[in-house]
């Protein structure tokens, strides 16, 4: 039943589609790859981590981590909490959401001892400044939309609102693991805001926050390319 539920959440957070959801194309897909392969052999990362998404949710997260499963690597995203029902790193997320990602230490044991070796979406993106701490040989790639009210549009069709729409509201306040998840998905936009306190439950949420999440999202853009040196950092 769960694999079911499970199944059904990423059918319908995914957008219903290839233009709400920002499916790549496969010629961006190949460029995508590409583009991996110059920086990736550049200078090869030794680390157990060696691939940092910076990217927020819906910005082809999912691509990236499907041409990064391609070039071999063991890829964390959101879809890995789902599918493995990890409740352990649903609970380390939730927490680095309110330290403001501040134990290190923690976020290297999640990576080396699930063998990650890339780490891209949401919960992982939210913390790219301290998983670069843990493993400073690393690259980064930050994957954005051509705007922000693209990004914007695309979120709020499907990350955003998933939780509010029946029976998924049902679910998320009663089954263990999406309770959980959805008290880590309170304290991740709650993170995003700056600190400020959010439900997804909320009436207003999110479109009541939506000039506070599009300057969010433009801020985590810049902050990327300012603190990221440029060999290890791939716009895409």
């Amino acid at each position: 039943l769960s694999s079911i539920v499970i199944a059904i959440i990423f059918f319908f957070s995914s957008g219903f589609g290839p233009t709400a959801s920002g499916a790549m194309t496969p010629a961006n897909t190949i460029a995508l790859i590409g583009a991996l392969l110059v920086l990736l052999a550049a200078s090869p990362s030794h680390a157990a981590l060696e691939v940092i998404g910076s990217g927020y949710g819906r910005t082809g997260t999912d691509t990236l981590r499907e041409a990064l499963n391609e070039l071999g690597y063991n890829t964390y995203h959101m879809r890995e909490i789902f599918n493995g029902q990890l409740i352990s790193d649903v609970h380390l997320w939730h927490a680095q959401a309110e330290n403001n990602c501040a134990d290190v230490d923690a976020l290297r044991d999640l990576f080396e001892k699930g063998g990650w070796t890339a780490a891209v979406d949401f919960p992982a993106s939210m913390c790219y400044e301290s998983l670069m701490k843990a493993f400073p040989d690393a690259k980064v790639i930050h994957t954005q939309r051509k705007s922000a009210e693209q990004w914007w549009d695309s979120a709020t069709n499907s990350i955003m609102i998933v939780g509010k729409k029946f029976p998924f509201n049902i679910i998320y306040m009663t089954v263990p693991f999406f309770k959980a998840h959805k008290s880590m998905c309170d304290a991740m936009w709650s993170f995003v805001l700056g600190g400020k306190k959010v439900t997804i439950h909320d009436v207003d949420f999110p479109h009541g926050y939506k000039e506070e999440f599009i300057s969010a999202y433009e801020a985590n853009n810049a902050r990327v390319k300012k603190v990221v040196p440029k060999k290890k950092l791939l716009v895409h």
